[in-house]
């Protein structure tokens, strides 16, 4: 088997072919005869294919290859752990892929021309008498030289498509890829951009949803309790690294409407970002702080308290006219009269607390069109008062959804309505929602109490089969000597039969 000479640190694999078939006089034609099944050898710039053949060839581990000598590390270096590994599986099978393909366009994107430090090129050939394409010089944002901090030189070739040609740096003339030296931001982006090439097959780092946003609030740039300001945002990232050099790095900027920045800081961002975006806003962060809280204008920009005071009011106001009326309703009607639906829909965790004491006030009343079926349910049979809600009896373990109620019976959740139709399994429907009682998912069940607690249910209302459901489960949990359900001697030894 021929060997060529060995890739030189920071090269790409195909350069190191390239001054193979230099250094023997071949062409790609005639390496191409020396691989099984295959009729022809067009490599790309940024190819990795036929990675087994190129690990004979170079005598070298494939993956050595695929880690330092390629820009799969750089281009997953945040992806999600599936295409880290999919993209790595891929390149080892030794077959061309589309998958893998997509993976180093997303990490290319923006760069057209190869590029080249003239200083690199006068280094290398005075060090190995031959120069070659530098990989930390082909990635995105990569505007300057990383080591010697000069202008890289953008040459004629693309970087798209097959390599036919054998051209290497010290055979070409170039011109700067920008007219004037950028600000020194860029170095650094070039250096931080060598350094997740150089990564190696590590799995991605994690980001997850809230990791740019805890970095602006950490560093003094946003406010924990604020939404982001995209345009203030956008407008400092502009500043900062100028508005044509990103367009030119492929990652433009816009200072109107949602841009990239400010969805890399919204707390679950849906969207997959190319490393240099990572690596661009982590720089950024990682600077001077700046103002970029959104400041709210109009009706909405009255602070939340007092949003949530005047709600309130007049859900009060509401649900006194119905009580006078004697007229009983459902929670939405309530709310939307008070004007306030949409916002106690959409609330965030922890918001309008007022509001939501008020609702459940009513909720729990006579004023409510379905209080008992909701809230409060008495269990005959307690001791002092006792009671137990719907929520106490789900909380702990008594009360079951349909996928918990089938991963108890060993079956699948879609299966629980035919069994409940055969009657094989106690349920009660509530909120079009089926809940099952747990002691019945054990498999110890006689099927003929089954069936007799089934049909007495049958022709009940929905506020009565709640009741006698929860006096069934109440005297079958005291029975076998379990805690009481109460709130408020729910204690630590409770423990749920199901979990």
């Amino acid at each position: 088997m021929l060997r060529l000479a060995r890739p030189y640190p920071d090269e790409l694999l195909s350069s190191a072919l390239v001054r193979g078939c230099r250094h023997f006089g071949l062409k790609y034609t005639q390496l191409a005869a020396l691989i099984p099944g295959r009729t022809g050898l067009r490599p790309a710039f940024f190819g990795v294919s036929p990675l087994t053949f190129f690990e004979e060839l170079f005598d070298l581990p494939a993956e050595r290859l695929l880690a330092d000598h390629t820009v799969v590390p750089y281009a997953t270096a945040f992806s999600e752990p599936e295409v880290y590994e999919r993209a790595v599986a891929t390149a080892f099978c030794g077959e061309s892929s589309g998958a893998l393909g997509a993976v180093i366009q997303a990490a290319i994107h923006g760069q057209a021309h190869r590029r080249f430090c003239r200083e690199c090129v006068a280094e290398d050939l005075r060090l190995h008498g031959e120069s070659f394409w530098h990989l930390s010089h082909q990635l995105p944002g990569c505007v300057v030289c990383h080591h010697h901090g000069s202008i890289l030189q953008s040459s004629e070739h693309l970087i798209r498509g097959p390599h036919a040609g054998y051209e290497l740096p010290q055979d070409l003339r170039g011109r700067a890829c920008v007219a004037t030296m950028p600000e020194e931001i860029w170095l650094e982006v070039a250096r931080s951009a060598a350094s997740t090439a150089r990564r190696g097959l590590r799995p991605p780092q994690a980001r997850t949803g809230t990791f740019y946003r805890d970095m602006a609030t950490t560093k003094g740039w946003l406010r924990g309790d604020r939404d982001v300001s995209g345009a203030q945002l956008a407008q400092a990232i502009s500043d900062r690294f100028g508005r044509r050099l990103l367009e030119a790095s492929g990652i433009p900027v816009q200072t109107q409407g949602i841009t990239w920045p400010s969805l890399m800081l919204q707390p679950f961002p849906g969207t997959p970002f190319v490393t240099l975006k990572h690596l661009v806003l982590e720089l950024f962060l990682a600077g001077r702080a700046q103002d970029i809280n959104h400041t709210p204008s109009g009706p909405s920009a009255k602070s939340r308290a007092t949003e949530d005071k005047e709600y309130a009011a007049a859900v009060q106001r509401v649900a006194a006219t119905f009580s006078a009326s004697g007229r009983r309703a459902k929670v939405s009607e309530l709310l939307t009269e008070a004007g306030c639906w949409g916002a106690y829909r959409h609330r965030q965790p922890g918001a309008l607390p007022r509001l939501a004491r008020v609702v459940r006030s009513f909720q729990t009343s006579q004023k409510a069109l379905r209080p008992q079926a909701l809230q409060q349910l008495a269990v005959p049979g307690s001791k002092n008062g006792e009671t137990a809600t719907r929520h106490d009896l789900i909380k702990a373990g008594h009360l079951l959804c349909s996928k918990d109620a089938a991963a108890q019976l060993g079956v699948h959740w879609y299966q629980m309505k035919r069994l409940q139709r055969e009657g094989r399994i106690l349920s009660i429907q509530y909120a079009r929602r089926d809940w099952y009682p747990a002691f019945w998912c054990d498999g110890r069940v006689d099927p003929q109490v089954l069936e007799v607690a089934n049909s007495s249910l049958v022709n009940l209302s929905v506020e009565d089969r709640w009741k006698s459901l929860c006096a069934l489960v109440y005297e079958t949990v005291t029975a076998s000597g379990e805690v009481s359900l109460s709130k408020r001697r729910c204690s630590s030894t409770t423990s749920s039969p199901t979990r």
